[in-house]
């Protein structure tokens, strides 16, 4: 296999075998949990769908931020057509700030609900799902708290028979997990990323220096790239934040992108995006309690929408209460360190 690209390892055959050796190992301990490892040609719709079928036979591995020892999911796949070397992709990541917020959502939580005092995992061999559209990267006994499905992923990519679920995204995936799998979910909702807003709201408050920013769905984003209040979905979630409290008004069509502005209260509309299915979007609208709500189907209408949304004094998350979503938070996953 031919090497493209600028990105040269040194000493290539050593760097090889390292690498077999560290996928023997992962296998290894795959097997010891009792999990089946990802099948990417099984993942239609995914991320992972988006390869040729010739890069299909690499996997890509999600990534785990462990927080005290407890695996918590994050997205946050290579840029594809990079360096393949023994089924491991190299080269920048996406790096899309709505991927990796769940991570920091755990991390904030559980140092609220857990205390100062040191804390380690009961059991590490479960992952800790937590924002996302990201269901179908589940195994059995994985813990489900506030996650989504995604719903251009096939049911067939749902490898999960039992899943430990405290809460999910909306009442779209709570359907889904009973019919599809028959698995019950508490009427517990809400996308756990709408508890960083204190500490958000906090950092960046409201002083708008820009009359509107756009901020695409990743996969929408070569579309409005050239719209001169263009922000990249790409930036920290920091930077995301300090944009839109920033802005008079936010147009998006990423659905994190419109959850930053609902908790910041800054006027957003929602443009509908061609690649991205309605279901997450509805799912997190009936999750804070909505029964209807506005999308655009372009920028022109969200535009024009844009006025009556600026001046409406309707609070979009009136109806969402966050406090169950916090109590059902998995503490039980951590213990107290001996």
């Amino acid at each position: 296999m031919g090497i493209r690209g600028r990105f040269r390892p040194p000493h290539l055959v050593l760097h090889i075998r390292l690498l077999q050796r560290e996928a023997r190992e992962e296998a290894r301990r795959t097997a010891a949990a009792g999990r089946r490892p990802a099948d990417p040609s099984r993942c239609q719709g995914s991320a992972l769908a988006l390869t040729t079928p010739s890069q299909r036979t690499f996997q890509e591995k999600p990534v785990l931020k462990h927080v005290h020892g407890v695996p918590a999911f994050m997205w946050n796949p290579h840029r594809y057509r990079r360096l393949r070397l023994a089924g491991r992709m190299f080269g920048p990541r996406k790096n899309n700030f709505g991927d990796l917020i769940g991570p920091q959502v755990v991390a904030q939580v559980a140092e609220s609900r857990l205390g100062s005092a040191p804390h380690q995992a009961v059991d590490s061999t479960r992952t800790l799902f937590s924002v996302g559209s990201v269901m179908h990267f589940a195994g059995d006994n994985d813990v489900i708290w506030g996650t989504g499905v995604n719903g251009k992923t096939v049911e067939q990519a749902h490898r999960f028979t039992r899943l430990d679920v405290r809460a999910v995204r909306g009442p779209l995936t709570r359907e889904w997990l009973r019919r599809e799998r028959g698995i019950d979910a508490p009427e517990v909702y809400g996308d756990p990323a709408l508890l960083l807003g204190d500490r958000l709201r906090a950092r960046h408050p409201l002083l708008p220096s820009r009359r509107l920013s756009v901020i695409p769905n990743l996969n929408d984003a070569r579309e409005y790239r050239s719209h001169p209040d263009f922000f990249s979905p790409r930036r920290s979630v920091d930077e995301i934040a300090a944009r839109i409290a920033g802005s008079e008004a936010l147009v998006t069509s990423s659905l994190h992108a419109l959850v930053f502005a609902e908790m910041l209260g800054v006027p957003v509309v929602l443009i509908a995006s061609p690649v991205e299915p309605v279901f997450k979007y509805e799912d997190y609208f009936r999750g804070t309690g909505r029964s209807s709500w506005m999308i655009a189907s372009n920028l022109d209408e969200a535009l024009q929408l844009l006025p009556a949304r600026t001046a409406s004094t309707e609070a979009p998350l009136a109806a969402w209460d966050p406090a169950p979503l916090e109590a059902a938070f998995p503490t039980d996953l951590w213990t107290t360190a001996s």
